[in-house]
């Protein structure tokens, strides 16, 4: 919870489209969030090559992650642990074999395509859309 006094980490996928079905249930408008996390580095650039920005997880500036953190699920006891230089970016474009995204830090960015995706890989390959329903 990022508003408890303990503060916050990050959120993966699932957490945000709860969140973004929610809001989106009182707006009326036709409009989808997919988790498309595990897609391919090929999947992604369909949304892309669509015209659809794709909400990626990548680390800050696309080095290995960090792992530092450790703690354990309530309930399963399962052993979780926390990158601390997660980061969450949406990329909008391309062109060769470099990424266009929109970095919430930094603004309008423009990376090494085989960097940011090893990047995403390396994170476990979470990303999300929003599309028109049909």
């Amino acid at each position: 919870n990022p508003r408890s006094k303990a503060g916050g980490f990050f959120s993966y996928a699932p957490p945000i489209k709860a969140a973004a079905d929610k809001y989106l249930e009182g707006t009326g408008e036709s409009v989808q969030v997919i988790d498309i996390s595990g897609s391919t580095r090929e999947e992604i650039m369909g949304y892309i090559n669509k015209g659809i920005p794709v909400l990626t997880w990548v680390t800050l500036s696309l080095e290995k992650p960090r792992m530092a953190y450790t703690w354990y699920f309530h309930g399963t006891k399962e052993k979780f642990t926390a990158p601390v230089n997660l980061h969450a970016v949406v990329l909008n474009g391309f062109d060769g074999n470099k990424v266009h995204v929109m970095n919430p830090l930094k603004g309008q960015m423009t990376y090494g395509a085989d960097a940011f995706f090893k990047s995403y890989k390396d994170l476990g390959s979470h990303a999300l859309v929003v599309v028109k329903e049909k």
